[in-house]
């Protein structure tokens, strides 16, 4: 599977960057934006106003959410339970954009893409009880995901003015996705005297396309300079 997209992804953009070296390179555009409508995006892209190289990292998040909360069932039982997961991903795609034009301020924009991606979660949980049941738990699982993408972006380009443009698009692709958690947990009474641990390993793989509705939609709004 990973052979099979690497070959395309290579087909599809050194047939497009031949074609591209026609044109002169002459403008930059940097951009920020949403992608998905729910998570940043930053694009860098180079080339001319018909043919545009674009570097991007989309669907950047980072997150720590921490809760903790305590109950208590009669006076000689109770729980406080605390719980810390804190979780990275982001993707990064390399585009070659073609430019349509279909009025002054109006393009149609179109072209292939290729991206990875990488998340990182870790899922701590630690419950403790109290009164005259002692005993806590704890469980830790730490899930790394890697995925290849390649697809196509079709879409629309605005001219607000000379400098500034908005890109609005939709990135149908094919994904391939391998996650791998490992596992650690541990049980105690009387919070001294361990009467099970343990460790485990999984992993898993998955592949299919995305962002075929508005969902995968993005919005990026860049600032334009010419190269002199």
């Amino acid at each position: 599977m990973k052979a099979c997209f690497l070959t395309l992804a290579s087909v599809l953009l050194v047939s497009f960057s031949l074609k591209a070296q026609k044109d002169s390179t002459h403008i930059r555009e940097l951009g920020m934006g949403l992608s998905s409508l729910s998570s940043f995006n930053l694009a860098y892209q180079w080339g001319t106003p018909k043919t545009l190289f674009r570097f991007s990292a989309a669907s950047i998040s980072f997150s720590t959410p921490k809760s903790s909360w305590t109950t208590t069932d009669t006076t000689s039982y109770g729980s406080t339970n605390e719980s810390d997961n804190p979780d990275i991903s982001v993707n990064l795609f390399f585009t070659i954009l073609r430019a349509v034009k279909i009025t002054d301020r109006f393009d149609f924009i179109w072209g292939p893409l290729i991206g990875v991606g990488i998340s990182y979660n870790d899922e701590n949980n630690t419950q403790t009880y109290t009164g005259s049941y002692l005993s806590n738990s704890s469980y830790d699982t730490k899930t790394t995901s890697y995925s290849e993408y390649i697809g196509l972006a079709i879409g629309a380009r605005y001219a607000i003015g000379k400098s500034f443009f908005v890109y609005a698009e939709i990135d149908p692709r094919f994904f391939n996705t391998s996650s791998t958690s490992n596992e650690t947990y541990l049980y105690k009474y009387n919070s001294t005297q361990t009467y099970g641990s343990g460790t485990g390993h999984n992993t898993s793989s998955s592949y299919g396309i995305s962002n075929l509705s508005d969902a995968g939609a993005s919005i990026t709004f860049v600032y334009r300079w010419f190269k002199k």
